[in-house]
């Protein structure tokens, strides 16, 4: 799901070239396991990024591939605030 949503962030932007979406998908899910396999940052926080950038050289701009990363980790991080706020919200209900 998060390689579609990262696939979808690309994607929203115009005139960009038509990169195929399994390609994307694909580099997401190999940036996020050399980011999960980082032991010494956590979340992979910066490595995820970098391999992203590095990874999709010469299909995408590095400039666009910067943006797509850090965006999408603002997405990632996002989510989870809202979620870790119900679970709070639960927690306090009961």
């Amino acid at each position: 799901i998060f390689g579609i949503a990262t696939a979808a962030i690309y994607r929203s932007f115009p005139n960009v070239n038509s990169a195929s979406m399994i390609w994307l998908i694909g580099l997401n899910v190999a940036a996020w396991l050399i980011g999960y396999l980082s032991v010494i940052t956590p979340m992979g926080l910066g490595v995820r990024e970098l391999s992203f950038v590095r990874l999709a050289a010469g299909v995408i701009p590095s400039t666009m591939a910067s943006l797509i990363a850090v965006v999408s980790r603002l997405w990632f991080v996002l989510g989870e605030l809202v979620f870790l706020a119900l679970v709070i919200l639960w927690s306090k209900r009961r």
